[in-house]
């Protein structure tokens, strides 16, 4: 085999299908519940991206309670259709969600995300953060402190 066709298949991304990814789901964290959105290695397969975060719009949406909920995005690319989506979603679904973590966000999506929400005519009015951390978005989300 070629040294350049046993590197590009070293370094050739696969696309993801749903069945591959994770399922959301509400975790127990030092006493507090925690709904995590898993949106994470999904690189760039927006399809796949909007299908999870509208799905997570649903699931959240379905029962008459407030949740604390983390999006983790590492390894996922957030363009400007896709913060869209996620903010337009959030916005849907704002009466369910009282504070954000998102995880693992590049500077290239903060970006997106900062645009879609200027743009947006509709508030987002809940509290959220950027963390680069798991472990301290968790305790962030379920501190009282906002």
């Amino acid at each position: 085999m070629k040294l350049w066709t046993w590197v590009e298949r070293l370094f050739r991304q696969e696309k993801r299908s749903s069945s591959d990814v994770k399922k959301s789901c509400l975790l127990s964290h030092q006493g507090g519940q925690i709904w995590i959105s898993w949106l994470d290695n999904l690189n760039d397969n927006s399809e796949l991206i909007r299908k999870q975060i509208l799905d997570n719009e649903r699931l959240i949406s379905q029962h008459n309670r407030s949740y604390r909920v983390l999006y983790h995005l590492d390894g996922t690319e957030v363009s400007n259709d896709i913060a869209i989506v996620m903010i337009d979603s959030l916005i849907r679904s704002r009466k369910y969600v009282n504070k954000l973590a998102i995880v693992g966000v590049t500077s290239k999506g903060k970006e997106s995300i900062k645009r879609c929400l200027s743009t947006s005519e509709a508030d987002l009015n809940m509290t959220f953060k950027y963390y680069s951390d798991l472990e301290m978005a968790k305790d962030w989300l379920i501190s009282e402190r906002h």
